[in-house]
């Protein structure tokens, strides 16, 4: 909350300032102790690949809220073409802990906004940000069903089993099933991997980590058999709405 909202404080997406937070943290804005912890932060930046980086550092410099932020060490460039750093934070001068930061830019397909309400840092005495802006709902959704759908690359097996337990955490949210296809439609063809409507026939090995998360999460279903027909249903839902 402390990087988001410093960030938030520098600039929205459509000021200068182009930072957008998605991924596990903007599921756990939305669905707060339902969603499955997360330890990173996912942002989108509208800055090309080499300068990223060098956006995030200069829009964390400074203070805000006591804490102090540098992003340390060498950069990561993921299979995705998502860049990861590692923020180092300082609370009161002192060593706080160490965040991971990864960094997509807005070409992927989906930069549609939303602003949602922050976590609230009032029992640590911090006067925290309010609300933050994130990735739309309709798009975050699209992305998932991407990832889940996505066929393996060669040596590199799909393993997003918890791109499964977001959607469904995240079906619950969904009242404009039209709009959530418009927005499939839109990643799917700007991502270029393989077609929409989806078909879904994930690995067997997803079911094991799967229905642990499952368990630690308080999903229904908690079964990894249910859960994949559950997800078909929805995807064929989403492909047939008008």
């Amino acid at each position: 909350m402390a990087i988001a909202g410093r960030l938030e404080e520098v600039g929205s997406y459509n000021d200068k300032s182009t930072f957008v937070v998605k991924g596990g943290v903007a599921i756990e804005l939305r669905l707060r102790q339902k969603a499955r912890a997360t330890r990173d932060i996912d942002l989108v930046v509208a800055s090309h690949r080499q300068e990223r980086v060098e956006a995030l550092r200069s829009a964390l410099d400074g203070s805000h809220l006591g804490f102090a932020f540098r992003v340390r060490g060498e950069t990561h460039l993921m299979p995705n073409d998502t860049t990861r750093v590692e923020v180092t934070v300082e609370f009161g001068g002192r060593a706080w802990g160490t965040v991971p930061v990864d960094l997509s830019d807005d070409r992927q397909g989906g930069i549609e906004v939303e602003k949602v309400g922050a976590l609230d840092l009032s029992e640590y005495g911090i006067l925290g940000p309010t609300e933050l802006t994130c990735l739309s709902l309709r798009y975050q959704l699209a992305q998932k069903l991407h990832a889940m759908t996505e066929p393996p690359a060669p040596g590199r097996p799909n393993e997003r089993f918890h791109d499964l337990a977001d959607v469904l955490l995240l079906t619950e949210l969904v009242t404009d099933l039209p709009s959530l296809r418009e927005a499939c439609l839109e990643v799917f063809a700007q991502r270029a991997t393989h077609p929409w409507p989806a078909s879904f026939d994930p690995p067997a090995e997803w079911e094991h980590p799967f229905e642990a998360l499952a368990a630690q999460t308080g999903l229904e279903p908690s079964r990894f058999a249910e859960a994949v027909v559950r997800a078909r249903t929805w995807i064929n839902a989403i492909a047939g709405s008008t």
